[in-house]
Parts: C-alpha cells; sequence; structure tokens
C-alpha cells in the first residue's frame, strides 16, 4: 500500500498529463481568433516571467556560462520556438483529438532517432512498440483509408504537426545530452528566455502590438492556462515525479497525453470519434506504452 506522500505524486503527474492534453484544446481554440506565433508568444512569456520567479525563489539566479548557453540555445530553439511554431499552426489545421495522437509518437520516434544516430540497441519489446506506434498514427491519419495518404486525404496539418513532433524529438535528445550543471529548471528556464525572444520578431511581424489591446478575456485565460498549467506546473510537477519515482516510472504517464486530449476535445469541443481514431490511438499508445517498457 503506497503512503500518502507517494499517492500526491501519481495524482499529481495524472494531473500533468491532463493538463498537457487539455493544451491541445486551448491551443485550438487560441488560434481561431489569434494567429499561431502570437498565441505561442504570449504562452511563453507568461510561461518565462513564472519560471524566473519559481527560479529566484528556489534555487536563485545564477548566470550561465559560454558552454552553458549553447546547450540552452539548442533547447530554446528545438523545444520552445520551433516546436510551439509548428504546434500552434498545426492545431490552426486539424481537430485537439487527432493532434493529441499524432503527438503520442513522440517517444516512438525518439527511440527510432537514437537507433539511427547513436547505434543505441532496441529491444524487441522497443521494436514492437515502435511499429505499433507508427502503424497506429498512420491508421488515424489516413482514417482507416491507406489512399488518403497519396490521394491528398492528410492535409497541412498533419506535416506540420509532423514538424513538431520532429522538433520535440530534437529537444529530448538535446536535453539528455545537455550536462551542463544546471538543474532542470534553470534549463527550462534560461531556454523559455531564448525561445520566447526567438518567437517575438514573428509574432511582431503577425501584428502582436495591434493584438495585444484587442484580446479578450478568453484569450488571456487560454494563454494563461498554457503558460502555467500547461508549462510551469506541468514541467514543476514532472520533475518531482522523476525525483521521487525514478524517470523510467514517470514517463510512463505521458501515455495518458493523447487519451486526456481526445476525452476532453469529445467532452469540451463536442467532437465525433471515429472508428479508425479509435482503432489508430489505441494501436499508437499501446505502442508507447511498449516502447518505455522495453527501454534499456
Amino acid at each position: 500500500m503506497i503512503g500518502r506522500k507517494m499517492a500526491w505524486v501519481y495524482v499529481r503527474l495524472v494531473l500533468t498529463t491532463m493538463f498537457w492534453g487539455g493544451s491541445f484544446i486551448a491551443a485550438h481554440v487560441a488560434v481561431a481568433s489569434l494567429p499561431p506565433v502570437v498565441a505561442a508568444f504570449c504562452r511563453f512569456i507568461i510561461a518565462c516571467l513564472a519560471l524566473f520567479i519559481l527560479l529566484a525563489s528556489t534555487e536563485g539566479l545564477v548566470r550561465p556560462n559560454r558552454e552553458q548557453w549553447k546547450f540552452i540555445v539548442g533547447l530554446g530553439l528545438s523545444g520552445i520556438f520551433f516546436y510551439n511554431l509548428f504546434f500552434f499552426k498545426g492545431m490552426q489545421w486539424m481537430t485537439p483529438s487527432r493532434g493529441a495522437l499524432l503527438m503520442a509518437l513522440n517517444p516512438s520516434l525518439t527511440a527510432l532517432v537514437e537507433r539511427l544516430l547513436y547505434r543505441r540497441a532496441l529491444t524487441s519489446c522497443r521494436i514492437l512498440g515502435i511499429t505499433l506506434s507508427l502503424l497506429g498514427t498512420v491508421w488515424v491519419v489516413s482514417q482507416g483509408d491507406w489512399r488518403h495518404l497519396t490521394g491528398g486525404g492528410v492535409g497541412w496539418g498533419e506535416f506540420i504537426m509532423l514538424c513538431a513532433c520532429l522538433s520535440w524529438v530534437s529537444y529530448t535528445l538535446i536535453t539528455r545530452r545537455a550536462l551542463t550543471g544546471l538543474s532542470p529548471l534553470a534549463n527550462t528556464t534560461y531556454a523559455s528566455l531564448v525561445g520566447t525572444l526567438a518567437l517575438l520578431p514573428f509574432a511582431l511581424q503577425q501584428g502582436l502590438l495591434d493584438r495585444l489591446p484587442a484580446m479578450q478575456t478568453k484569450d488571456w485565460m487560454l494563454a494563461a492556462y498554457l503558460g502555467l498549467p500547461g508549462t510551469v506546473i506541468a514541467f514543476l510537477w514532472y520533475a518531482q515525479g522523476v525525483k521521487a519515482i525514478g524517470a523510467q516510472r514517470t514517463i510512463i504517464f505521458t501515455n495518458l497525453i493523447p487519451v486526456f486530449g481526445v476525452l476532453l476535445s469529445v467532452l469540451l469541443l463536442g467532437e465525433q470519434l471515429t472508428w479508425p481514431t479509435l482503432l489508430g490511438g489505441a494501436l499508437t499508445i499501446s505502442g508507447v506504452f511498449l516502447t518505455n517498457r522495453g527501454q534499456a
């Protein structure tokens, strides 16, 4: 029987995945009234300010050296700038449930890229997991009809979201190699600063200064959700989970992200689920679970 303290760790990890699943809905609604880059910038200006306050109050502000800045810039460009550029643009072209299921491909893509770049051994369990994830994702994208893949049935949204997946894979690989001496919180805080500054000129080009005064309460609430629960709180609780139960057991919880993404899309947006989406989603999530379970 687990103790009360450990039970809270599990509750927070479940809530973390729910926040991340809800981010697909918030982003989809946000880009209905804001340009994708403006929505992404609003998310991270809020998150960046909150992260700096959190860092200053817990660990204290540190000044990264030149070598540390190299990794920070890589993290900021891959995981903040490019990922959110593609994420918000993709959510402009597709439903939240499809976006969440496509993003579930991340662990399997990461394992595959590690194999190709670093010759990392793949267990039979991971190979099966990667295969199932790929099949499930293709099934969702094609809506059960393979002819859609070559007959124009796959739109820009799917392609852009795949670019978001590859951006996150790059961020994950840089994170694993970024032995900078900085804490995860400090790395994330400074990476958010780099990503936010990189987004700024594009947001200005998309009319940021004209959009800000015209933003409604709904727009600010969506930005606050994406920036605080969807970024700061989720990161903090996820890091606490890694510390309490280890990375391998914590990462299993990410399987719940597409589940919450789909469920919240149905409950809040009234999306209709199709059998290809359900079947493909089940294959993708099963593949992610096997990929994580078979991690060496």
